[in-house]
């Protein structure tokens, strides 16, 4: 019984120790300078891999949003000439203005169409041709749906990756992209 009393006055007398040294130490809280540099110098060593990678997501994503753009309109378009039963045609200006315009003439009672569409939104995206070279192409869209020429659209961003919209003589429409 006498050794049962004498470990417990010994875990008494460590503890009392154990928690003297902390105080002693602990009197200040927070991080060490050497710590805080280490957590800056990881932080910046993330960050210089990760800003390259999300500014070439974020130019491939304006890139895909342009090619659904240009192909959504067409679309709608499709579909406007459709329920109207009106021709509309779209004019592809790839150089140097880099719009497309959207028109149809007053018939039927309906006001005549005219609007223009830009690339503003999707930052460094540009129109690169159309069917292969730099001129204006218009595309008539008749009221049963059907397209005229057929037409390939190219686009481009700043880091090369190419998008090519192909319009189908059946009103139909395909998106592709290559990404750099």
């Amino acid at each position: 019984m006498e050794h049962l009393r004498r470990n417990r006055r010994k875990r008494r007398s460590y503890a009392g120790r154990l928690s003297e040294g902390r105080e002693a130490r602990g009197g200040a809280a927070g991080f060490s300078m050497v710590e805080l540099l280490i957590t800056l110098v990881l932080l910046g060593i993330v960050l210089a891999i990760a800003v390259p990678s999300y500014r070439g997501w974020v130019d491939n994503s304006n890139l895909k949003g342009a090619g659904r753009m240009i192909s959504s309109d067409f679309y709608d378009t499709r579909a406007r000439a459709m329920a109207e039963n009106r021709a509309y045609t779209i004019t592809y200006n790839p150089d140097p203005a880099n719009t497309y315009r959207i028109q149809a003439a007053a018939a039927g009672g309906l006001a005549a169409v005219d609007e223009t569409k830009t690339f503003g939104e999707y930052g460094t995206v540009r129109m690169t041709s159309v069917n292969g070279g730099g001129a204006a192409v218009a595309v008539t869209i008749q009221p049963r749906g059907s397209a005229a020429p057929a037409a390939t659209i190219g686009i481009a961003n700043v880091r090369n990756s190419t998008g090519t919209i192909t319009v189908l003589m059946t009103g139909r429409a395909h998106v592709t992209y290559s990404m750099q």
